[in-house]
């Protein structure tokens, strides 16, 4: 996920890259190994229930109806009949889609939208509306930009107006913008001009708390731990009731050094200070922190729930919360809820590799390993070095009795795990031992017996 700069103390930091912990981990746990129909698996009892979604509609056409007039893709789940349950689910992905891609002009995501009608207006909208802006507020528009992670057309957009200005909102935005680029294409350089600008912006005005927070942050991602925890400090001792420091810090503290105790520690005081419950990254943060950590159950899906009452304008911050959800539903078994948080996700990121690669585990839970092989290949099109969405793949094809791909795409999964950053070290084992355990499967399908023995000895071996 990518990791982007609050530009003022109103915007806000999205959920952190190690949100894959959340998804591997329920990718992961026993259940998502397959086993034989006559086998039993035993899971433990679930202490707290998520909520349900409240189906009260009268009938399916009720439930349709109030599903499209307020946006609410959950609602489908109350559909009995499939194919309206279908026709609710892409008519409602169309909507999402469409104002997703004008709230960030981007019209990229305009291509998802299935309607021809729709897709059309949503790309003529959103031209006439970057003419519109690129003249009366280029400030506003490279927020949008960076918003729907086209960081290119934001640093080109706001290298002039950061020169002419003496002020500091359009250095920020570029020190975002930087940032942003430099994660995504690990690029040092991009993250080494982000700090010139910040820097440049704290000459100006040396009195703002939000620019040395920026600071940490740039620090943080290039993991200098001493001068993030430096700036954020020196943010909060500017200003003490600075919720949105206090997060940032604790992200810090998370990534850095694996300080959960101190990174949740920064959360809740950061919740105590939003006594207004106006700072979502608050609580997506929470959310993501005690689900990730496997803490409580009960606290992510309430800091969740909260996280989504209060919306953030940042798709990608929003995509995260609804991921977390969907994989607490996944956990339980709740297919159709998971499903339905899965798909509000791809409504914010449609090529969000993490989804898609978490998706196909949903499908294979349903039975439906067509649409499980199509999410994580489309997962492997986008991020080449998906492990995770290797050992999804492999097990689909190995269900659709096509033994030899099977073997394929698990072979190259094991090539891939040590070198994916996107699984732990802890994770790893995990991920090597279902790539061994669907190599065995199908060897034993193909009766090669010594092959067999090979990959479950293997398996074995990692717990």
């Amino acid at each position: 996920m990518p990791l982007s700069l609050a530009t003022s103390k109103k915007l806000l930091i999205p959920l952190s890259v190690i949100l894959i912990i959340i998804i591997v981990a329920v990718l992961l746990s026993p259940k998502s190994q397959p086993v034989p129909e006559n086998k039993t698996v035993l899971t433990p009892p679930v202490a707290y229930t998520l909520p349900s979604y409240n189906c009260t509609f009268e009938d399916d056409e009720s439930a349709f109806a109030y599903a499209v007039d307020h946006k609410d893709l959950e609602a489908c789940g109350c559909i009995a009949d499939l194919n309206l349950y279908w026709m609710c689910q892409s008519s409602l992905r169309d909507i999402l889609f469409y104002n997703r891609a004008i709230e960030v002009l981007d019209i990229s995501i305009c291509e998802e939208i299935t309607n021809p009608s729709a897709k059309s207006a949503c790309i003529s909208i959103i031209s006439d509306a970057e003419a519109q802006f690129s003249s009366e507020d280029p400030e506003y528009l490279a927020a949008r930009y960076i918003s729907a992670q086209d960081y290119d057309k934001a640093i080109e957009l706001l290298g002039g107006l950061a020169e002419e200005s003496n002020g500091t909102y359009s250095l920020t935005l570029l020190a975002t913008a930087y940032a942003n680029k430099g994660v995504f294409e690990r690029d040092n350089a991009s993250l080494a001009s982000a700090l010139d600008s910040i820097n440049l912006a704290i000459s100006r005005d040396s009195s703002d708390a939000n620019l040395f927070r920026v600071k940490g942050f740039i620090y943080e991602l290039l993991g200098d731990y001493d001068q993030s925890m430096e700036n954020y400090n020196k943010a909060i001792g500017m200003d003490a009731s600075y919720a949105q420091a206090y997060v940032n810090r604790g992200h810090a503290k998370e990534k850095l050094r694996g300080d959960v105790a101190g990174a949740i520690a920064d959360f809740e005081k950061a919740k105590e200070l939003d006594a207004g419950r106006s700072l979502f990254e608050v609580y997506s943060q929470l959310c993501r922190a005690y689900a990730a950590n496997a803490l409580s159950v009960e606290k992510a899906a309430d800091n969740c729930l909260i996280a989504i009452e209060v919306s953030s304008p940042d798709g990608d911050m929003m995509m995260g919360v609804h991921l977390v959800l969907a994989t607490l539903y996944l956990s339980e078994d709740r297919l159709d809820e998971a499903e339905a948080q899965f798909q509000i996700s791809l409504s914010y990121q449609p090529e969000s590799p993490e989804i898609l690669a978490a998706l196909p585990k949903l499908y294979i839970l349903k039975g439906d390993f067509v649409t499980a092989q199509a999410y994580a290949e489309k997962a492997l099109e986008i991020d080449p070095m998906k492990s995770v969405a290797y050992s999804t793949l492999a097990y689909s094809l190995y269900s659709l009795e096509d033994y030899d791909k099977a073997i394929e795409a698990a072979l190259a999964g094991l090539e891939l795990v040590d070198k994916d950053i996107s699984v732990l070290p802890p994770i790893k084992p995990s991920v090597k031992r279902e790539l061994y355990g669907v190599l065995a499967l199908a060897y034993h399908e193909k009766g090669d017996l010594a092959k067999e023995q090979e990959y479950n000895t293997l398996m074995s071996t990692l717990g």
